[in-house]
């Protein structure tokens, strides 16, 4: 009973990973294909929408990397890794940062 519960377990992180990975990729493309069409006045509130559900799905997604990183651990796996979250940050939404605080609050 124990076994089964521990390979059912097993599928389930490894779906969920799954899915994780294909959401990051799906925003990866959307950030890359939105925001390079970006850069007239008129586009302004369309964009500061978008930087809006970027940023809180990168929230989202963040809390999730973090949990399937924690159930990882509790079986001793190797961590999964998403490159995606850090490209998004790091080349898509850094040089964003100073809009940012402005348009979320």
């Amino acid at each position: 009973m124990i076994e089964d519960k521990k390979v059912e377990f097993e599928e389930n992180l490894g779906m969920k990973t799954d899915k994780m990975k294909a959401d990051l990729k799906k925003l990866l493309r959307r950030v890359r294909e939105d925001f390079a069409r970006y850069g007239e006045y008129g586009d302004v509130h369309k964009y500061c929408e978008d930087l809006k559900y970027v940023y809180k799905r990168i929230q989202a997604l963040t809390n999730g990397i973090e949990w399937i990183n924690d159930e990882e651990a509790l079986f001793k796996f190797n961590k999964s890794d998403f490159p995606e979250i850090t490209e998004i940050m790091v080349r898509h939404l850094s040089s964003h940062a100073r809009i940012l605080p402005v348009i979320l609050f």
